[in-house]
């Protein structure tokens, strides 16, 4: 059907004219030329040809025919309780069609369908686990899973191959590609959740019969169709958010759901990193934020990665005691900020520090008298931990710094305040 659509010659031209566009972009602007000319009678040449007529000719009345066709057309839409996105949508489809055609439509900016759409809701943790559970084929569910834990769009995770696959260790995978919309490379990451889900899935295709090569795709395609294919599961993730009740929520719910994530100010993630996680677009005064290496965004990622979550990650013995020695000190009467200054720097350097560092840390605050005559200006500066290389220590000693704890990897935790 919409093969037989794309035959003729002025899509055909439309299409090549659009060919920098990302293929979801297109696969919706076809989808809502497809509908107009269903609610005029005409097909895509016959719109063309009618415009080249009308645009010779004296009577007003005629010569904007095809613009009161779009307004009435818009207007239906309105009256059906059609969204405000999709009136958009179709008003900006019909008007690309004419303008690349050499016959733009005279319309006013009042003209344009009015109002902001509703958008779709970032998805809730809850909502995305219930999804999973329900979720069929097995397919969905890993689908799912990668989309939550990656926030790339759902065009972008389905041209991926599992050749773009690379194993990062401990459960992560990474992976990078330019994006079909920006353009742009995203370095995305995917954690044990979702890996070991695709394990499973792989296995299972494997077992069907498929031989699954670095050019095969990451997930089966829908049908042979890839604009098709996009729309379809799009629709299929839609509808299974209904069925646990989540009506507002959409494959896009879960990019939303990975950005709001990693946005929260107690996680320390840059938003320039963030963007290169989700293959956003990094606008000029962002670039010297930029991170060119991988492991550095997966050290990053890792540290948020349980926030992630959709199930609690069990606490190994470490973090247990470490947390012990945290609810010890509130108990012995450690002052909040104190804390939580120990908590923010565990949440940038789990892998470093061990309890008998956070004990010398919280033994250092008890000890400490505050006293505003540290500081210049009469002003009281709380403590601070850094930690730093050994090479850099004489600098900071000389500055007023003193040496908490030295650590296994040679770096140095340092105090001041």
């Amino acid at each position: 059907m919409y093969e037989e659509f794309r035959k003729h010659e002025t899509v055909q031209y439309w299409m090549d004219a659009l060919a920098n566009r990302a293929p979801a972009t297109k696969s919706s602007y076809l989808k809502h030329l497809r509908a107009f000319c269903e609610a005029t009678g005409k097909t895509p040449d016959e719109l063309i040809a009618q415009r080249k007529q009308d645009l010779k000719s004296d009577d007003l009345y005629v010569r904007h025919r095809t613009e009161m066709m779009l307004k009435k057309h818009i207007a239906d839409l309105d009256d059906q309780e059609c969204s405000i996105s999709t009136q958009k949508l179709r008003y900006a489809s019909i008007r690309s069609f004419f303008q690349c055609h050499y016959m733009a439509l005279e319309l006013r900016r009042t003209d344009a369908p009015s109002g902001e759409p509703i958008g779709k809701e970032p998805a809730s943790r809850k909502q995305i686990k219930r999804m999973i559970d329900i979720a069929e084929p097995f397919k969905f569910r890993c689908l799912i899973s990668f989309l939550k834990d990656c926030g790339w769009r759902l065009g972008d995770v389905l041209n991926l191959t599992w050749g773009d696959m690379n194993d990062m260790g401990e459960g992560f995978w990474n992976f990078k590609k330019v994006t079909e919309k920006r353009r742009v490379v995203g370095n995305g990451f995917v954690g044990p959740e979702t890996t070991e889900l695709m394990q499973l899935y792989r296995k299972k295709r494997e077992e069907s019969g498929e031989t699954i090569t670095p050019e095969s795709p990451l997930f089966e395609s829908e049908t042979g169709d890839f604009f098709q294919g996009i729309s379809w599961v799009s629709y299929k993730v839609s509808k299974i958010a209904e069925m646990v009740g989540a009506k507002n929520v959409s494959a896009h719910s879960l990019r939303k759901y990975f950005q709001r994530t990693l946005e929260n100010p107690e996680l320390h993630v840059h938003k320039t990193w963030i963007k290169q996680f989700m293959g956003k677009k990094i606008i000029g005064s962002d670039r010297p934020y930029v991170e060119d290496r991988t492991e550095k965004l997966l050290e990053a990622y890792k540290m948020a990665y349980d926030n992630l979550r959709l199930e609690a990650r069990p606490l190994d013995e470490k973090e247990r005691r470490i947390r012990a020695i945290i609810d010890h000190a509130r108990l012995m009467g450690t002052s909040e900020d104190k804390i939580q200054q120990v908590v923010k720097m565990l949440a940038t350097r789990k892998r470093t520090l061990d309890p008998d560092t956070i004990i010398e840390m919280l033994k250092q605050g008890n000890n400490t008298q505050e006293d505003p005559n540290d500081c210049p200006n009469g002003e009281h500066c709380s403590e601070r931990f850094e930690e730093i290389d050994e090479s850099d220590l004489l600098t900071y000693l000389q500055d007023g710094w003193q040496i908490v704890h030295k650590l296994d990897n040679g770096n140095v935790i340092i105090r001041r305040g």
